[in-house]
């Protein structure tokens, strides 16, 4: 209609203005007639009318009006003021069929239309036309007939005369159609339209053809209607292709009008070479899936209405895939729509396999001489759809209603098939209903989908169920082509997963999960915020889950899942020793692997309330935390049983992603045996780990991740260990810096721990020791050490540094006394143990720990040697090489038995393997000691020692030693020897060096015993008796002297300088003593002193007083051989009051036995007693009194000798 009154205006006008013409063309100015001209079309229209370029009438050869810039308002409210604009309207109608009164239109030219067609918000559209009569309620001036449906009645005259219209070729040159809804804000446009347009009368037929651009896609079209007329059926054909793509459609049909109601009957079809090419060029899409590149086609037979729309029987194809399917649309106060569709199969390998479609090319600039969009065009739309862009906000239309029924019956996939795919989905009131969305997959899965999808706040909304039941979970997975997981064959069979989900484009949220899988339960919910960054939330709990059962079996390696070997190989095959030149890659940052949690937030709450992993029984794993922007906070993290132990952390750690900050960190565990733990991690355990016991720990972190401040509080065995300080990780600066404390109340106990058997005889005590201490990865400093070990008081300081070369430790301790009998163990105590058995042994202190066991025979060879023996086995120095050390020791006292070093002060050093103690000093008894020594741990050890004791009191000396002063006087010694050797034999044979001891003005008291001068002490004894026989002189007033020294050369020792001097006599000796054959050979001579013994013995027989001595033999068992030719062979015979003095002598208590040794023989024997209680008696023989035997003289060379075996011992 809006046509027929735009075409019925204009050839009206052009008759009318041509009438006037033809009387006086020369007399009218067109343009000063332009309001008449506009008030004329809005008296038809309603509509404002402009007419801003010339009019131009030609009337030969052929009758022609053009009109440029014209334009024709729209109604209020519309998005643009102008509905319609032209930049040039030509009309052309001959004049022959003029003149008799028909009109014949030869051609009718719009130039650059611009044509908008609105529908608004309230529902008023554009397309209704009110004339200026309708308005005013009386017909327009010079209206006689309104239009109609039927055509337009032109006025009538004289007999009704109704002229016919011919138009021969309207056109249509780069026009644009623009279509607004103002409900939804779409805007669709068609751009250069270019049309021709042929009508035998304004009742048709027609016929049009052309080419539209629409969304990018330039199309031709043809169409033709037949001729209208009541109660005729009116032939319709419409076909449009696509220039580019080739694609193309047709809709042909008749058109009926059955009471006043239109009714179109035909076929739809169409078909293209490229779908996806057709999509990109409309829609402007991205690369999409291969296979839509494919053919396609449909066709339906199709019946519409104004009531609604019917297509049946289509046929849809794309490639080699049909499908079969009906739609039908009805129009009423709501949209009523159902589409349905089935597809026997669809095989996705073929369809994946494609390669994808290209993407649509970008607009290009047009060239020079192209068409473009005039700028009439562009003032007409400039700044308008901005009104009616897409409003913000999402919604579903509560005016349409409509149903989707789509299904496949197999759809090949991989080596599967998946069956039975539906999709029944329902529109209705403004909310999606998804009915179902379900599929069977391979491995008896079953998965279905079911909810609704509404509006909320402007955007969708997603509220349904999932359920997924899965009989082989282990053969959908191979189905899908994940099934490379190496846990047994029995495992994840079984899956059943259902929840109840709700989601928006912003949130996804499962609740109600319940996820089973083979003999465990996972329940709880989930919810996904889609944001930058992603964050989620979880609140999980697994009933159970055993991992031994998921774990793969330890086998060897299959040969082609072996390792190769690394780095050259020779020609030969074998690997070269030249090694991989290639450079090492840089150190990876340990903290990068915590820039993932940078990546997302998250709030998670999990909790596994029972799992066995290799045999162990774990229970109750809990974590509960906050990721947000890099920060997290742990608010527990435990697991209250793993291997009888447990743990929890919680803290708070903040610029994750950088360098973290730790705070309050707090970390708590607790293990019943440690080892078990070690087995957990298939690591080997400690030596006596499981010895420990319980084990605490309690931490406190706080601060960087670099360097954070730390408490920690650790308990094992019966200790307690507490450190305080700042922990740092940097490359310079790294370690630990704070105070430690230990404490344990039985340290015999805590060794046994680590496999030490130390019981000492007395109750030891604990340990209390703390200190300040400074750590790193080169170096452990202890500073301030106070404290105890058990009754040891101690202070100082202490340093290991681990250096490229070897450790180096630092001591510098000071204690208090050192009671050794209190520190050695109660059942094998050191013990004064000799050596070399024999009468010269010497005498050493053996530690408990060095004892032999009666199992160790390399040991006893080395701690107990037969006479004349010395072991072979090598000695090991070579711990000595393994350091370096700097030793200061500072004790008040040590004290050992009856041994007693005051204000002991050692030195030491190690260094290259060499041993320096280079002080040793005290106060032994009184006396100043003063020692040093150095072993040389090279390949043949190497010993050197000096020792020199001056001014030790001999008296406090046997006090200490036997209980009692037997005597008093001084002892000086000094010793330097040197030695070096693989073993002990070695090293006896290399012994040199050399030495001196001095006894002075020995007072001797009473016989000595339990001392290791006891026999040089009871022959001063029993020379002051004899010395003291004729005046009656007391023991203990008579002084000597014993002095002497010796050279060591080899092993062997060598003397010339023995003296001694005494009131009895003087003596002097020379010799050697092999140590390595165990051999001695000394000789030399008494003096004996003008007293009045040795002038008895000389008186009556002569006798030399000075005479020669040898000894000679084993060092345990000499012989001894004096020089006696020229001594009487008779006995010493004594004077009778003299014998008879000396009688009385012997018989006090002590000095007839000790005379007895040194002299057998001058002491009366004493009378044997008979038993009391006899044995049998023998057989009686005739008694014969005897008489009384006559004591024999003692000759003297026996009597020297005695003497000089009693200075031997």
């Amino acid at each position: 209609m809006f046509v027929k009154k735009i075409l019925f205006a204009v050839i009206g006008l052009f008759v009318v203005v041509l009438a006037a013409a033809l009387f006086g063309p020369g007399l009218i100015n067109w343009n000063n007639h332009k309001a008449e001209g506009a008030a004329w079309i809005k008296s038809l229209t309603g509509r404002d009318v402009s007419i801003d370029g010339d009019i131009e009438i030609t009337i030969l050869p052929t009758p022609a009006l053009i009109v440029k810039n014209v334009g024709l308002a729209n109604i209020e409210g519309a998005a643009n003021p102008e509905m319609v604009r032209l930049k040039s309207l030509e009309v052309r109608i001959a004049l022959e069929p003029l003149l008799s009164g028909q009109i014949q239109v030869e051609t009718i030219r719009l130039i650059e239309p611009i044509i908008e067609i609105e529908v608004l918000a309230d529902g008023r559209n554009n397309l209704n036309f009110i004339a200026a009569a309708d308005v005013a309620g009386k017909p327009a001036a010079g209206a006689k007939n309104e239009p109609t449906d039927e055509g337009v009645a032109a006025p009538t005259e004289r007999g009704g005369f109704k002229p016919a219209i011919q138009l021969d070729n309207f056109s249509i040159e780069n026009g644009t159609l623009i279509y607004r809804d103002g409900k939804s804000g779409a805007v669709e446009r068609l751009e250069r339209i270019t049309a021709r347009i042929a009508a035998a009368s304004l009742s048709g037929p027609f016929e049009s053809s052309g080419g539209v651009t629409a969304r990018g896609i330039a199309f031709n079209y043809d169409i033709s209607v037949g001729e209208v007329a009541p109660g005729r059926a009116v032939p319709v054909s419409l076909a449009i292709n696509d220039k580019p793509g080739g694609s193309k459609a047709q809709l042909s049909g008749n058109l009926l009008r059955v009471a006043d109601e239109f009714k179109f009957k035909g076929s739809l079809k169409g078909e293209g070479n490229d779908l996806a090419g057709l999509i990109n060029t409309a829609a402007g899409a991205g690369p999409l899936p291969g296979f839509l590149s494919q053919k396609f086609g449909f066709e339906g037979a199709v019946v519409a209405s104004t009531e609604g729309l019917d297509i049946a029987n289509i046929i849809l194809s794309l490639g080699n895939v049909n499908a079969a399917g009906a739609l039908s649309v009805t129009l009423g106060k709501a949209v009523n729509a159902a589409l349905k569709i089935a597809v026997k199969q669809v095989n996705m390998n073929e369809w994946l396999s494609m390669p994808a479609a290209k993407a649509a090319p970008s607009p290009a600039t047009p060239k020079a001489g192209s068409e473009v969009m005039p700028s009439s065009a562009a003032n007409a739309v400039k700044g308008k759809d901005v009104k009616t862009t897409d409003k913000a906000g999402f919604s579903l239309p509560t005016a349409i209603n409509g149903t989707v029924n789509l299904s496949v019956d197999s759809i090949v996939y991989q080596s599967g098939i998946i069956h039975e795919a539906n999709a029944d989905i329902e529109l209705a009131n403004g909310e999606i209903a998804i009915n179902r969305l379900s599929a069977k997959f391979p491995g008896g899965a079953d998965a279905a989908v079911f909810g609704f999808i509404s509006a909320s706040e402007g955007r969708p909304k997603f509220d349904g169920e999932i359920e997924t039941t899965i009989s082989d979970f282990r053969k959908l997975l191979s189905w899908l082509g994940t099934d490379q997981i190496n846990i047994p064959g029995d495992r994840l069979r079984k899956l059943a997963v259902s929840g109840k989900i709700s989601a928006t484009p912003a949130q996804i949220q499962v609740s109600g999960l319940d996820v089973q899988f083979d003999s465990s339960r996972l329940t709880g919910g989930v919810t996904v915020a889609v944001r930058s960054p992603l964050a989620f939330g979880a609140g999980l709990v697994l009933d159970r889950i055993n991992l031994d059962a998921y774990l793969p079996s330890k086998s060897a390696p299959t040969p082609d899942t072996a390792k190769p070997e690394t780095g050259p190989v020779k020609k030969d095959g074998a690997p070269s020793l030249a090694g991989n030149h290639e450079p090492a890659p840089a150190t990876a940052n340990p903290l990068a692997i915590l820039d993932v949690l940078k990546t997302f937030d998250a709030n998670l709450m999990a909790h596994v309330k029972a799992m066995v992993y290799k045999g162990n029984n774990i229970k109750d794993i809990v974590l509960d935390g906050t990721l947000s922007g890099g920060n997290l906070e742990l608010r527990r993290a435990s697991v209250a049983d793993l291997a009888d132990a447990s743990a929890m952390i919680s803290g708070k750690l903040s610029g994750i992603g950088g360098i973290p900050e730790m705070k309050d960190l707090n970390i708590e565990a607790h293990a019943a045996d440690i080892s078990s733990l070690f087995k957990l991690a298939d690591a080997v355990p400690p030596a006596n780990a499981g010895k420990l016991g319980e084990v605490y720990l309690k931490g406190l972190f706080n601060g960087s991740f670099l360097k954070p401040s730390m408490n920690v509080n650790i308990k094992a065995a019966g200790a307690e260990i507490t450190a305080d300080g700042a922990l740092s990780f940097l490359p310079l600066i790294g370690g630990f810096d704070g105070a430690i404390k230990a404490v344990h109340g039985n340290l015999p106990r805590l060794l046994g721990v680590f496999g030490i058997d130390y019981s000492p005889v007395e109750k030891f005590g604990g340990t209390d020791i703390a200190a300040r201490i400074k750590a790193d990865a080169k170096t452990v400093s202890l500073q301030g050490i106070k404290g105890n070990i058990g009754p040891l008081q101690m202070t100082g300081a202490a340093e290991a540094m681990f250096g490229d070369h070897r450790p180096r430790i630092n001591v510098d301790l000071q204690t208090g006394e050192i009671v050794v009998d209190k520190l050695l163990p109660a059942k094998r105590s050191a013990s004064l143990y000799r050596r070399f058995p024999g009468p010269c042994a010497d005498p050493a202190i053996i530690p408990a720990s060095w004892r032999p066991s009666p199992d160790n025979a390399m040991f006893h060879r080395a701690a107990a040697t037969d006479a004349g023996r010395w072991p072979n086995d090598p000695i090991d120095f070579s711990a000595l090489n393994g350091f370096d050390a700097d030793i200061k020791l500072k004790a008040q006292a040590v004290t050992y038995q009856m041994y007693r070093v005051e204000k002991a002060d050692l030195a030491a050093t190690v260094n290259n393997g060499i041993l320096n103690a280079n002080r040793l000093t005290g106060y032994l008894f009184g006396g100043e000691l003063d020692a040093n020594a150095i072993v040389n741990a090279t390949a043949a050890p190497r010993i050197e020692t000096a020792l020199n004791i001056k001014n030790m009191d001999v008296g406090k000396a046997s006090q200490a030693v036997s209980g009692k002063a037997m005597a008093g006087g001084v002892m000086n010694l000094s010793m330097n020897l040197t030695t070096a050797g693989r073993s002990v034999a070695n090293m006896v044979s290399a012994l040199g060096g050399s030495g001196a001891l001095a006894l002075k003005q020995l007072d001797v008291r009473e016989e000595a015993t339990g001392t290791a001068l006891a026999s040089a002490l009871n022959l001063i004894v029993g020379l002051n008796t004899l010395g003291g026989l004729p005046g009656g002189g007391g023991k203990g007033k008579g002084l000597a002297d014993i002095t002497g020294s010796f050279k060591i050369d080899k092993g062997v020792a060598r003397t010339n300088d023995i003296k001694l001097v005494s009131s009895i006599g003087d003596g002097g000796a020379q010799g050697t003593v092999d140590l390595p054959n165990w051999q001695i050979d000394i000789g030399g001579e008494v003096s004996l002193s003008q007293n009045a013994l040795t002038a008895l013995i000389t008186k009556k027989t002569n006798a030399p007083t000075v005479l020669p001595f040898q000894v000679r033999g084993s060092l345990d068992a000499p012989s001894v051989k004096l020089d006696t030719s020229k001594m009487p062979e008779g006995g010493i015979a004594l004077p009778g009051g003299l014998g008879k003095s000396i009688e009385k002598k012997l018989e006090k208590k002590g000095l007839g036995g000790l005379l007895n040794k040194l002299v057998p023989g001058v002491a009366p024997e004493q009378q044997q007693q008979p038993s009391q209680q006899p044995q049998a008696q023998p057989q009686q023989q005739p008694q014969v009194q005897q008489q009384p035997q006559q004591q024999q003289p003692q000759k003297p060379k026996d009597f020297l000798k005695d003497i000089l075996k009693g200075i031997a011992r």
